[in-house]
């Protein structure tokens, strides 16, 4: 960016927290004019010392006010990228520190959720701009395994980890709520501004990485194999905070599944008119009077959010990059410690894992379960398990003379997420063994039902080919 445009962009946190008097410096017409007149000098970096030193006992507003100082500063200034040079990596990292601080402050206002943002923008600002080995480890680190070691790059980490809590705390409160008819839905107890917080986050997280072409972690890429590792990277640490975040949408929609019902039925009384749909939702208890259906509609938000998990999966998958799929992340080779290797195809490991432990019976057996370990695949299967079982909880609580065909219902709105799912899975049966996909939590009718697609549609080639 030419001049100091380039600083234009930074978020500064305008109005978010109250800037200490002696932050704002002594005032004069003199120094009056000289900001009218005269270009103001680039801010000191010891504005940044209080976020990038921050412990839980200091002031978080008064930290993260003294970054906003620096910026606005820094914004007045418009330095050149070259003149800004020694006050950009410390920025940078201040930034990051924001963030991963923001992220662990429970019950954090809407100043501070803000804030988080707006320092994550500023991350991804700065890292497109000069690149930063420091924000692609931190990237990097938000899916490795943790560490009970202190972890010097986990600044990104909670941020995935917060969703994952309050998805914990949803699971939690559903298995512990008895299960009987007369026993009216528990209030969620994640709030909704909370879970909304985190998904906006979420989303910038993903936003940011998204648009990133590689991530070469600590080692700069040589070899083709290392180049092909860069580019995986940001699309499997984009696909795995997805996946958090349509878990978390999809318990907010299991935590009010009374509302979710409702609002289906509304939809068959206006689509019908049946008088039978003026009665309560089926296998519901008591009255609805008194209970609002106002706020986020979580079913919409977690299929929209499965769209785009699927959409991700089938992009690898056309791309032949099928692996970021299922490959187990060990941190020294995720993070560039060490060289790439080769990720040789699924059939090609179920061999050599055959092969190896021929010699030891233990592992012989541990190759007969199939690969246990998590990744993406793994999940996505089970989400979309879950959403099947929320459409059918809803179809089944609908009037019988209202309702659509059951297999059309469970396809999702319009049908997106069946063809999705369906368009995934012509792919993966391609680059998979049955074997390989039951063991990644594949359901076997599902399984089948992939198969014959398949052959349906080979078989349409073969008639074409004639």
């Amino acid at each position: 960016m030419a001049g100091g445009s380039w600083a234009v962009t930074l978020p500064a946190l305008d109005g978010l927290f109250k800037t200490p008097t002696f932050l704002l410096g002594p005032f004069s017409l003199f120094t009056l004019r000289s900001r009218l007149f005269r270009s103001s000098p680039n801010p000191s970096a010891s504005l940044l010392d209080p976020i990038l030193t921050y412990t839980p006992a200091d002031s978080l507003p008064a930290a993260l006010s003294s970054l906003s100082t620096f910026v606005t500063q820094l914004k007045a200034a418009k330095p050149t990228v070259e003149a800004a040079e020694p006050l950009i990596d410390p920025l940078l990292r201040a930034y990051l520190h924001a963030v991963g601080h923001c992220a662990r402050c429970d019950g954090a206002d809407a100043s501070v959720r803000a804030a988080e943002r707006q320092c994550l923008d500023g991350v991804f600002i700065l890292r497109s701009l000069v690149g930063s080995t420091a924000v692609d480890l931190a990237l990097l680190h938000t899916v490795t395994p943790a560490s009970a070691l202190p972890d010097p790059h986990d600044h990104l980490r909670p941020l995935l980890h917060r969703a994952n809590e309050l998805t914990a705390v949803l699971k939690h409160s559903l298995r512990s709520t008895p299960a009987s008819k007369s026993v009216a839905s528990p209030a969620p107890t994640v709030s909704e501004a909370e879970a909304v917080a985190v998904l906006d986050v979420l989303d910038t997280f993903v936003a940011g990485v998204a648009a990133m072409d590689e991530i070469n972690g600590l080692k700069p890429a040589k070899t083709k194999r290392d180049r092909e590792a860069a580019v995986c990277r940001p699309r499997r640490v984009a696909l795995e905070a997805r996946l958090v975040g349509c878990n978390l949408a999809l318990s907010m929609a299991t935590a009010t599944i009374k509302q979710v019902k409702r609002r289906a039925l509304a939809a068959a009384r206006e689509a019908g008119g049946s008088t039978s749909a003026r009665t309560s939702v089926s296998g519901e208890g008591g009255s609805d009077e008194g209970e609002s259906d106002d706020g986020v509609e979580w079913e919409g938000a977690a299929e929209k959010r499965l769209q785009d998990c699927l959409a991700a999966a089938v992009e690898l998958v056309d791309l032949r990059r099928s692996h970021v799929l299922v490959d187990e992340i060990i941190t020294s080779l995720f993070t560039g410690e060490l060289p790439a290797t080769r990720t040789p195809s699924p059939q090609a490991t179920e061999a050599s894992s055959e092969s190896d432990s021929s010699d030891d019976e233990e592992e012989e057996d541990e190759d007969a379960d199939g690969p246990t370990h998590p990744c993406p695949l793994r999940t996505l299967f089970e989400l979309h398990d879950r959403f099947e079982e929320q459409r059918l909880a809803v179809w089944m609580a609908l009037p019988a003379d209202t309702r659509e065909k059951m297999g059309v219902f469970m396809r999702g709105t319009d049908g997106v997420v069946g063809a999705k799912w369906d368009e995934l899975g012509l792919g993966l049966v391609q680059d998979f063994d049955s074997d390989s996909l039951l063991a990644y939590g594949l359901g076997p009718d599902k399984l089948d039902k992939w198969l014959d697609i398949a052959a349906r549609r080979n078989a349409k080639k073969m008639r074409r080919r004639k």
